[in-house]
């Protein structure tokens, strides 16, 4: 009888557990740049990783970006430590070669290929010089829904666009989203280097266009520091 009240007491007892901020999963379908366009040079193999995903990047003979992933169903040997032979990766312990489609192209050791014998191939579109990937259901990859290049000045008439540089955080993706949107950091983190110190005072309203989330601060009348005032 004690026995039983002890496993009733335990059963009705609350976990407190500390909830983590940013713990949330990837969003699979949706389009990720990559890599930039220079990255992937015709002949050499470029390993990444996307949504927990391992890939390899390489072009084909006709020049097309392409993305699969790294690792040989054979014996899982990471593609990206093999290289490229007449536009297919080739393995690096048995040289299997796989296509552009992820097919098997090439067993060494016999005529016939299984229709197993192939790794999976992403859907990609290359654009502005960036290479957006697609890691959720390949059915659903449609271009339209990548961000707009043009209202974000990169394919707008006498425009330029250089690949300035990639900056690795070691952190869920969406503590970015949230240090982008919510600017009121900025008079705490960054000192008087970006604003006066009303940015976390300052009114503010949010808009949504589709996909689009914006969130607009107004500092009317703030006296701009030497950093940001127009010279």
């Amino acid at each position: 009888m004690q026995d039983a009240l002890m496993e009733r007491a335990m059963d009705d007892v609350i976990v407190r557990a500390p909830v983590f901020p940013a713990t949330q999963g990837f969003v699979k379908n949706a389009w990720y740049v990559i890599a930039f366009s220079r990255e992937v040079g015709s002949g050499s193999l470029l390993r990444r990783q996307c949504c927990d995903d391992d890939l390899v990047l390489f072009r084909s003979q006709s020049v097309e970006a392409v993305a699969l992933y790294d690792r040989c169903p054979h014996r899982g040997v990471p593609l990206s430590q093999g290289r490229v032979v007449e536009g297919a990766v080739q393995c690096a312990y048995h040289g299997l070669e796989f296509g552009k489609d992820g097919m098997c192209t090439r067993i060494p050791t016999q005529p016939t290929i299984p229709q197993q014998m192939r790794v999976h191939s992403y859907p990609l579109v290359e654009r502005a010089q960036f290479i957006w990937i697609w890691p959720g259901d390949p059915a659903k990859a449609d271009p339209s829904l990548l961000p707009d290049h043009h209202r974000l000045g990169l394919e707008r008439e006498g425009w330029s666009v250089q690949p300035y540089f990639m900056l690795e955080i070691r952190s869920n993706y969406s503590m970015l989203f949230e240090n982008l949107l919510d600017t009121s950091h900025i008079s705490f983190l960054h000192g008087r280097a970006i604003d006066s110190g009303r940015m976390a005072t300052a009114s503010f309203r949010t808009e949504h266009d589709g996909n689009v989330m914006r969130l607009i601060r107004s500092l009317k009348d703030d006296m701009p520091n030497e950093n940001n005032a127009k010279q």
